[in-house]
């Protein structure tokens, strides 16, 4: 019943040309493990449960399991090269028997990442005793500012432990919490609560992807940013096409953007500006009276 739900679609012979791949031109899961490919899949989360989530849930467990089946042939008894799925949004778009996979695909070469907006959601889909297996088998956690989840917040103080302070104006030791459930709600943005195995909490700066230095250089080279051509004449019958689009080159890409964002108009010496901040003396930026300096 679930399958022929998803499928319905493709009673339409033309919705079915659309999604079936041609001769040989299928996916192969073993020549893509071999290759070390990259697949996404990417599905609309806004309601309680993805239409598509049957489907993605059967392409990543029949992945997982072709995975597991070579990294078991290969000679060291892991995939090499390793495979890492990570799984965003793990309760909705794609809901995999985490407890399972998270026990041993580790030994086996395959990396998990899952990603979810709380204790909540791990527990309403896998109960109490499969959210914890995923808790305890998850080599790494890292904890993300703007959590008001309160159970997840406690148990990472827990987790986190407690460390001996000697006060002013006290005799002896006393002990406190590394990291209270109200540090990690607002830690800043752009830091995580790292907690690895045995080691000691860490508050760490998170790097951003499209700040790295090779993600920029390829930015520049115009290899990293989708190429946006120039619209098109209605009366064209032909519509735009993936080569039309690729053969833009990316000055001229640059050239048109600039030359179709309006002018900016400077801001006022002193005062306030169009929008209503405030700006200092030299007019270069907002001043505000918020404690952290934020406009």
């Amino acid at each position: 019943m679930v399958i022929s739900r998803a499928l319905a679609f493709m009673n339409d012979p033309t919705l079915a040309a659309s999604v079936l791949p041609g001769p040989g031109a299928g996916l192969d899961l073993t020549g893509f493990l071999a290759g070390a490919g990259t697949l996404y899949m990417i599905a609309d989360s806004e309601q309680e449960q993805s239409p598509l989530a049957p489907l993605f849930a059967c392409m990543a467990c029949e992945l997982h399991w072709t995975a597991m089946q070579h990294g078991q042939a290969s000679p060291g008894g892991r995939l090499d090269p390793p495979l890492l799925m990570a799984l965003d949004e793990v309760t909705q778009i794609c809901p995999v028997p985490l407890p399972a996979w998270c026990a041993d695909s580790g030994g086996k070469g395959i990396q998990i990442i899952s990603v979810v907006h709380g204790d909540g959601q791990l527990e309403a889909r896998w109960k109490h005793h499969g959210k914890q297996v995923i808790l305890d088998t998850a080599g790494a956690q890292v904890l993300l500012p703007g959590i008001t989840d309160t159970d997840a917040l406690e148990r990472a103080s827990r987790v986190c432990g407690q460390a001996a302070f000697r006060e002013h104006g006290h005799d002896g030791m006393s002990r406190h919490e590394v990291v209270t459930a109200d540090m990690a709600r607002r830690m800043p943005d752009g830091f995580g609560l790292i907690i690895r195995g045995s080691c000691a909490p860490v508050i760490a700066k998170l790097q951003r992807a499209w700040k790295d230095r090779i993600y920029r250089k390829a930015r520049r080279r115009g290899y990293a940013v989708a190429p946006v051509a120039a619209a098109r004449p209605a009366s064209l019958a032909r519509p735009v096409t993936i080569a039309d689009m690729s053969a833009v080159p990316p000055a001229q890409q640059l050239a048109e953007k600039q030359a179709n964002q309006p002018a900016k108009q400077p801001a006022p010496v002193g005062g306030q500006r169009p929008d209503g901040h405030k700006t200092g003396s030299n007019g270069h930026g907002p001043v505000s009276d918020h404690p952290w300096g934020r406009p």
